[in-house]
């Protein structure tokens, strides 16, 4: 499991340092918006199918293949509805030249995320070395070709197509390597699709504005920063938001075990997971605030050139905002496997407002200097909502406290430095 994420961190992370590098500013601009904005029209075909897919195929191992099939069919069928509404839409508003690069990119975006639903029930089944053998091998690919194309031409247009056949590729390694282990993983029918789509909805709003919440500030800040700016802040957004898949990574090796512990009522054993957990993620959250505020200025201009300086006022934001952010994911995970998703809900809500109202008031002023704080602010209610409500449900313990009271004192050391 850790090689599959370490491959994940380090392939996205270096793909995207040499796109900002041999792109400059306003192209990574633009493919980057591009990227954040096919993430958003994708964010309905999750449908919370990823959660309940994981939940259901922990439960019952042995009908993993039967949840995986059903899962994809409905994200089938809901990606088909989003390629007709939303492909009608963008051929009205935007330029065709545009328009060709974000389909590419939608596409891409598309197979790569069915090939993360089918890995479920590898994870659920616990065979994290056939996620890893696949994960690690399309990776490398993906660095190579993106990476060597935006080398060879410092285009938009070829970087989309390359983004588009590697992401491809990955699902369709996926998927071989799943029908040896699983057999014919495409058998379903009809009941199962919609019994299916009914159990995922419960956790689709859920999905949708946790999805939608790192995603809105490329889709807010867009309207008022040049696509010069947009570079330069996706540069920095890019690198932070490489963590994040490692946190949905760690997160599918705890919920199933404490799922299981909490429906066959083992209270040790789930008290046990989630202290790890818990710990594991401030840690993780910790040395990311550090890193970002300490690490990232030094590296900036070797990693981006000189076209980049203007990222370097804005990495102790991104810090805040990796550090509370981190903590908070733990303490969802939890009320996930609790079944407690209306905090959830509450939380997302409470984040994109404030994320919403502070970019209309700031930035419009201010510009891309305040952008990253706007980000950092939106992750405040996240941390104290989430960890609050965890505590509330008498199974969050002492570790939650800790946990909440380490990153705020990080965070405000931070946020001293600054001052």
């Amino acid at each position: 499991m850790m090689a599959a994420t370490l491959a994940r961190m380090a392939g996205g992370l270096l793909t995207f340092v040499l796109l900002a590098r041999y792109l400059h500013p306003e192209p990574f601009g633009l493919i980057a918006t591009a990227m954040a904005y096919t993430a958003f029209m994708g964010i309905l075909t999750d449908f919370g199918l990823g959660t309940a897919a994981l939940r259901d195929a922990a439960a019952v191992p042995d009908q993993s293949a039967q949840i995986m099939a059903d899962a994809l069919a409905v994200k089938g069928l809901l990606a088909a509805l989003i390629v007709l509404v939303g492909g009608l839409a963008l051929t009205f508003l935007m330029p065709f030249d545009r328009l060709l690069i974000y389909g590419f990119v939608f596409a891409g975006a598309l197979a790569y995320s069915f090939g993360e639903l089918s890995l479920v029930a590898a994870r659920a089944n616990g065979r994290f070395d056939l996620e890893a053998k696949t994960v690690i091998a399309s990776s490398v690919v993906m660095l190579v070709l993106v990476g060597g194309v935006a080398a060879l031409t410092g285009a938009v247009m070829p970087v989309a197509i390359a983004f588009f056949v590697t992401r491809l590729g990955y699902l369709l390694l996926v998927l071989v390597t799943l029908r040896r282990w699983l057999g014919n993983p495409f058998t379903s029918n009809w009941s199962g699709i919609v019994s299916t789509g009914r159990r995922a909805s419960s956790y689709a709003a859920d999905s949708c504005l946790t999805s939608l919440a790192t995603q809105i500030d490329v889709l807010l800040f867009g309207v008022f920063l040049s696509l010069h700016d947009m570079g330069i802040y996706q540069s920095g957004a890019r690198l932070v938001q490489v963590i994040v898949p490692f946190a949905v990574v760690l997160s599918t090796v705890y919920l199933p075990s404490l799922v299981a512990a909490r429906t066959h009522g083992r209270d040790v054993e789930y008290r046990g997971n989630a202290t790890r957990l818990t710990w594991e993620f401030t840690c993780l959250a910790v040395l990311s605030g550090l890193g970002f505020t300490f690490v990232a200025p030094a590296f900036t201009d070797l990693l981006y050139g000189n076209a980049y300086r203007a990222l370097q006022p804005l990495w102790p934001g991104f810090a805040v905002f990796a550090c509370l952010r981190l903590a908070a994911s733990a303490y969802g995970v939890q009320l996930v496997a609790l079944g407690r998703i209306r905090a959830r809900l509450i939380n997302s809500v409470a984040s994109i407002a404030v994320l919403f109202g502070t970019t209309l008031l700031v930035m419009p002023k201010f510009g891309l200097a305040s952008s990253t704080w706007i980000l950092a602010l939106s992750a405040v209610p996240p941390f104290l909502f989430l960890g609050t409500a965890l505590m509330r449900t008498g199974l969050g313990g002492r570790h939650v406290l800790g946990s909440m009271v380490l990153t705020l004192t990080v965070v405000a050391v931070l946020v001293a430095a600054q001052i």
